[in-house]
């Protein structure tokens, strides 16, 4: 064979193989969703309106959805079936916690006229959803990723993530991947207010769709 052939084989061979290498797929890439225990986080919320007194909150959850596309984007998002879900299991908790204040004053509301269900519509749109999840708002977004080692590295270019993924990320997220369940067990980010919420909300689950 001459050399000039086998030259040619090799450099073929070279670009098939770098055309695979170019078309790996992030093992992370797809749809992952997370039910996040938000109990914590809305008691804070509250801690200064008396109508959540005595009233514990809990079994109040969100789920949050992370799109990890093959391109490199990705984008987060509320769930919006469980944001509705959220919302009703505070009206149903606010109705209770009204009623008690009411008791507390000698004002039980058999005395109104007004029922509880009437009750329960004239405190729909006071729990305004946007509000409460400010707290998360660094949480949720579009931008580009790159797994690398356990680890992904989450900014707004992908050209600088590539280049250097740990000097260009704004939240860096360390993972563990078991089949198709990811474990969200550290965020480092450079958002202040997430700081003082990281230690209730980890370690976070996803579970791949």
């Amino acid at each position: 064979m001459g050399i000039k052939r086998i030259l040619c084989l090799l450099l073929a061979l070279l670009t098939v193989c770098s055309l695979c290498a170019c078309g790996e797929t992030s093992p992370i890439a797809g749809t992952w969703l997370g039910t996040l225990d938000y109990s914590q986080i809305l008691q804070e919320e509250f801690s200064n309106d008396s109508l959540w007194d005595d009233i514990p909150i809990e079994g109040i959850c969100l789920t949050i959805r992370f799109d990890f596309n093959a391109d490199g984007s990705f984008s987060t998002q509320i769930d919006k079936e469980s944001a509705g879900q959220m919302v009703n299991a505070l009206l149903d908790l606010a109705v209770e916690g009204l009623i008690r204040n009411l008791e507390k004053q000698g004002t039980p509301l058999e005395t109104l006229d007004i029922t509880k269900e009437q009750l329960r519509q004239q405190l729909e749109g006071k729990i305004d959803l946007s509000t409460l999840i400010d707290p998360l708002e660094f949480v949720f977004g579009t931008g580009y990723y790159e797994y690398l080692d356990g680890r992904i590295y989450i900014g707004s270019q992908a050209r600088s993530l590539r280049a250097n993924p740990e000097e260009n990320a704004a939240e860096i997220m360390t993972v563990t991947l078991e089949n198709d369940t990811m474990t969200v067990t550290q965020l480092d980010s450079q958002d202040a207010s997430a700081q003082g919420l990281l230690p209730g909300l980890l370690p976070f689950q996803l579970k791949r769709q």
